[in-house]
């Protein structure tokens, strides 16, 4: 039986981070999680070690699993969450990986400014600069390994009262491992097809009756299977202290350092065929094909430090204090493969079967990035619960501060890359570069911003949520090109070409929801949210600050913030005291791009294509049997252009209007579900998923399409004593699929491959 604590207790107990404050409403606890039932003796040391971690599973005898988004029950959204257990279950080794658990997210490959990386759509928008770890703005872009991940959790909808500028299809917010009361060492070491071989280990010692240390490290490195020369190389240490842990006033310091040298893949183009935009791969180009050159390369150095305070002041006051420091570098080559215009150069000899002609792919080498980002964040909250009118209330008032800056170099070659054949590349070393730069970009932005939230109790069952949040974003850019050809976007004499540009946008934003619990389990709501992008959100990426504009010489400073509306009803509830628990909403998001006119040429100027998307989501966690164990979640959007301009010519793009929005599957659904045996078996446990994905379309015009797939996954897995060996089998039917999505290339999953895990828990 769940516990039943009241409301304003469980905001106390549970709201450790700033992101947790933000999302006042979260105050009963959630109930759309995962139910493991604890096996038998076979396991109980293991199970024993994570009690000593303080590691509360989600469903694990009435216990719950903390989370920095706080607990989730009451929170007037969907909410996917992925918790420690499946990402151990599942071998996961990233954030992307880990979020094919969610359904509606799908990740691009990246081009030009917004390189390859992270790179997230959340129900088709782009939530590039929307992930968060314990609750503060992650300010780099790079490729996230989830060692140090305690779950994640996925925020769906407008999020920009919560989470600040952006955030219009949602937010990602990865919750680290934090210092536990209890001592407890763990490692494993994993090895398996393409050359995968990864060690981690997770020690945390208490060091008196209110402060421990914590280290987690990381040693990855692997191949694709079924990709040549994709490849990567990485090594992680995440150390953490808290002080108070079972105090009043609790600090916890945590600092992160990555380091990753891999070879990116921009996977392969499509064409063209009979008016349908096709991967090649689907027309019988081998799935390994790789366009690059040996010397593509992106590495990466990641440092991040975190201090969170929580200050319990007195029975009705938490004041909490979260800041963290952020420096990111990398260097990035890459190879883009493309076919031109109707891809003619993909296709033609290859179609027609004629032996006599090579078809080619043309191949795009930008220049090289050398990138530096750095940016600090402080979010303080204050966190009232007193009566208002009679009625339980709960306030919650907050500051949000940061700066970020981007200073990036870009590098021309020395001569273009001569196109390679469809079939057969040879691979070799790309041009050289060129001496000098093609240009730099050195953009900063500053954000302030102060907010509310506010739950009232009308009586036990109905309560009112409303909130604002009031943003200053300043943003700007000092371009200096070296390429006079593109000195303000005309051809130029002068050997180098200045341009300062900068944008300050004010936002507000509100949410408004109507709550009715009737029962400990039970959870109605009807909620409204807003969210707003103003111009240069995406710093960290190194876009173009006028990026929007038809011209190269015009800023984008004047363009108004893209404002976004979103309306959701949904509910909340267990059955079988809490076994099974289930989450479902149906929803609608209005995005809505800003216009302006350019006065030199009269083009229309968009912050980017007019949508609606309609949708329903449910979700299904628990335990439906004795020790058979169940995530499922599926996702419907029906998705809809209203409105699109070309961005290059400032025209109506009339082929678009009423077409599905790029990037947004129709359906999408997870599944994992695991068995644990007893008796003359006792110990052993099997798993299996499945990710099934339909179409996505590429383009605003619905030609180029990525196909739908259905891909399954298995677990075998034996605990004995202090030990667990696993066997995790990924994408057993050897699935030609597509993981990464562009509008004219797209990038092949790994084949069928085998990991083999040790664990021990000392």
């Amino acid at each position: 039986m769940t516990p039943n604590l009241d409301a304003p207790t469980l905001s106390i107990l549970k709201a450790t981070t700033s992101i947790s404050a933000l999302m006042l409403g979260l105050a009963t606890p959630t109930l759309a999680a995962v139910s493991i039932k604890a096996p038998s003796k076979s396991t109980e040391i293991a199970n024993n070690i994570k009690a000593k971690q303080g590691v509360e599973e989600f469903l694990v005898k009435g216990k719950r699993q903390k989370s920095s988004i706080a607990a989730l029950h009451g929170e007037p959204r969907i909410v996917n969450v992925v918790p420690f257990e499946i990402l151990s279950q599942q071998g996961v080794t990233s954030l992307e990986q880990a979020l094919r658990n969610v359904p509606g997210i799908t990740t691009q490959i990246g081009e030009g400014g917004v390189m390859n990386g992270d790179q997230f759509f959340i129900r088709g928008i782009s939530a590039k600069n929307d992930i968060f770890t314990d609750g503060l703005r992650d300010f780099g872009v790079y490729t996230r390994d989830s060692f140090n991940y305690e779950q994640i959790e996925v925020l769906k909808g407008p999020s920009s009262t919560t989470l600040g500028r952006g955030v219009t299809g949602g937010g990602i917010n990865t919750s680290s491992k934090a210092p536990k009361l209890s001592d407890f060492l763990q490692a494993t070491s994993a090895f398996g097809s393409a050359d995968y071989r990864r060690g981690t280990a997770d020690w945390n010692k208490q060091l008196s009756d209110n402060s421990a240390f914590r280290l987690n490290i990381m040693y990855h490195n692997n191949d694709v299977a079924k990709r040549d020369l994709i490849q990567s190389e990485r090594w992680g240490i995440a150390p953490s202290i808290g002080f108070g842990l079972n105090g009043d006033t609790q600090i916890t310091i945590s600092y992160l350092h990555q380091e990753d040298n891999r070879v990116p893949d921009y996977g392969v183009p499509t064409t063209l065929v009979n008016g349908v935009g096709t991967p090649v791969t689907e027309l019988g180009v081998n799935r390994a094909t790789n366009y690059g050159f040996t010397t593509d390369t992106d590495e990466s150095i990641v440092n991040t430090l975190t201090i969170r305070l929580n200050h319990k002041a007195t029975e009705s006051l938490t004041i909490t204090s979260d800041t963290k420091v952020g420096h990111y570098t990398r260097y990035f080559q890459q190879t883009v493969p493309r076919c031109t215009g109707t891809g003619a150069d993909c296709k033609d000899a290859f179609l027609d079967n004629d032996p006599t002609t090579v078809p080619m792919a043309r191949i795009s080498s930008p220049g090289p990035y050398d990138q530096k980002t750095w940016g600090i964040q402080n979010v303080t909250t204050a966190l009232a619960t007193m009566p208002l009118g009679g009625m339980k209330n709960e306030l919650l008032l907050g500051i949000d501060a940061s700066y970020q800056n981007n200073d990036r170099k870009q590098f021309n070659y020395s001569a273009s890359a001569a196109p390679k054949s469809l079939l057969n590349p040879v691979h070799g070393e790309s041009p050289a570069l060129a001496e000098g730069l093609n240009n730099t970009r050195d953009t900063s932005a500053t954000d302030l911003s102060a907010f509310l939230s506010n739950r009232l109790w009308l009586n036990d069952k109905w309560s009112l949520i409303g909130g604002l949040r009031v943003q200053h974003y300043h943003v700007e850019q000092k371009q200096v090109s070296f390429n006079p050809s593109r000195c303000n976007g005309t051809e130029g004499t002068v050997d180098i070409c200045f341009t300062p540009l900068e944008s300050t946008t004010w936002l507000a934003n509100p949410k408004a929801s109507i709550v009715f619990e009737p029962s400990d389990a039970q959870s109605y709501y009807v909620s409204f949210a807003t969210s707003a992008t103003p111009p240069g959100v995406t710093v960290s990426n190194g876009s173009r600050l006028q990026e929007a504009r038809p011209g190269f010489g015009i800023g984008n400073d004047g363009l108004d913030p893209e404002k976004n509306t979103s309306w959701e009803a949904g509910a909340r509830f267990g059955l079988a005291n809490g076994k099974v628990n289930i989450q479902t909403a149906i929803f609608q998001i209005n995005k809505n791009n800003a216009k302006d006119t350019d006065p030199l040429s009269d083009a229309i100027i968009a912050s980017g294509e007019k949508q609606r998307l309609r949708g329903f989501e449910f979700g299904l966690n628990g335990e439906l049997a004795s020790n058979l164990s169940i995530a499922f979640n599926y996702t419907h959007i029906n998705s809809k252009i209203l409105e699109s301009f070309s961005r290059r010519s400032g025209t109506v793009n009339e082929a678009a209007i009423g077409k599905k929005v790029q990037y947004v599957p129709a359906n999408a659904a997870s599944l994992w579900t695991t068995y644990q045996f007893e008796g003359t078996l006792e110990g052993l446990q099997i798993g299996a998923g499945l990710t099934w994905q339909d179409k996505v379309y590429l383009d605003n015009d619905n030609e180029t399409l990525s196909p739908a797939y259905v891909v399954f996954d298995a677990l075998l897995a034996y605990n004995f004593s202090k030990y667990r060996l696993s066997v995790n089998a990924y994408n057993l039917g050897n699935k030609l699929y597509y993981s990464q999505v562009h509008s004219s290339r797209i990038v092949p999953a790994a084949g069928r491959s085998v990991v083999a895990s040790l664990g021990v828990n000392f």
